[in-house]
């Protein structure tokens, strides 16, 4: 078996980045007309599975956020409040 380097290209396009292997048969003209036709229901259905997986964990860590970001400020408001009371009472 011989070692033979892989000659890797990484073809990007604003929404798009792929790396291939040989790019000899891919020029970016090529590459931009293809980025333009893929969406997502051109994915096979385990593909979109994995992506309506995705979108319900991002919306779940969204609203994870949130909610902590209110409790956080719950808490400034009762810490600013005691600290408040304490300068009152000397």
């Amino acid at each position: 078996m011989s070692n033979k380097t892989k000659k890797l290209k990484t073809l990007s396009t604003p929404n798009v980045s792929v790396m291939i292997e040989d790019s000899s048969f891919v020029n970016s003209k090529n590459f931009d007309s293809l980025s333009k036709k893929i969406t997502i229901k051109d994915l096979c259905p385990e593909e979109k599975l994995k992506i309506g997986e995705l979108l319900k964990k991002l919306a779940e860590e969204k609203e994870a956020k949130e909610k902590l970001s209110r409790e956080i400020e719950e808490e400034k408001r009762n810490y600013l409040i005691k600290l408040e009371s304490i300068s009152k009472e000397k």
